[in-house]
């Protein structure tokens, strides 16, 4: 699960940046994209849990000033390589997002299913 969260986190903060700058700094094939679990042990529930949250927080508080037609603006993607509407990029991570909990839920389903 500490892969999923930090995947999801990396992704998070990389939207962040695009909505700072209008263009990303990784692409799928970068390392940070899914840390080794030894790396994550090393960090901490807690941190990754923590660094989370706060993705989440930033990218609330980097819209919470933008007016609707902010979403038909363009940013260049590193990843799709081209210029793609922010509408485009927030839908992408929270289907994202939606993906990889689901798994997470699954995970916890079968991690408590009796035996």
């Amino acid at each position: 699960m500490a892969e999923l969260i930090s995947h999801l986190t990396i992704w998070r903060k990389e939207t962040a940046l695009k909505i700072k700058t209008g263009r990303g700094s990784i692409t799928d094939s970068d390392p940070s994209n899914w840390r080794e679990i030894g790396l994550l042990r090393g960090i901490g529930r807690q941190r990754i849990l923590k660094d989370y949250d706060d993705s989440l927080q930033e990218i609330i508080e980097l819209l919470s000033d933008k007016q609707d037609e902010f979403l038909e603006k363009k940013y260049y993607d590193n990843d799709f390589r081209g210029d793609y509407t922010y509408s485009w990029l927030l839908n992408g991570m929270l289907h994202h997002d939606l993906y990889h909990l689901g798994q997470i839920g699954y995970i916890v389903k079968f991690l408590h299913k009796p035996e």
